[in-house]
């Protein structure tokens, strides 16, 4: 799981490959995509004033998993007829 902002991008969670487990780190890992588009540069690491986006990082976070809440997906061969709209 990863967060996009502008040209900065956070990764929460990621694997090496299909076969390998998730990887979960203490903190975000954070790349510049402006100047890093290959994301070989953890600016987490590097640049003490970027803490402030752990916080940004979070409310999308946040944001994502009260959206799967009230809109969770279908099961597995189930027909979509739609969400219940709210009152």
């Amino acid at each position: 799981m990863s967060v996009k902002w502008h040209n900065l991008k956070a990764v929460l969670r990621y694997c090496e490959g299909m076969d390998q487990p998730i990887v979960k780190p203490s903190w975000p890992m954070l790349f510049d995509l402006a100047s890093d588009p290959g994301e070989l540069y953890n600016i987490m690491e590097t640049k003490l004033d970027m803490g402030w986006m752990v916080g940004v990082v979070l409310k999308f976070a946040g944001d994502f998993h009260k959206s799967v809440a009230q809109y969770p997906n279908i099961k597995t061969g189930a027909e979509f007829e739609g969400y219940d709209q709210p009152s």
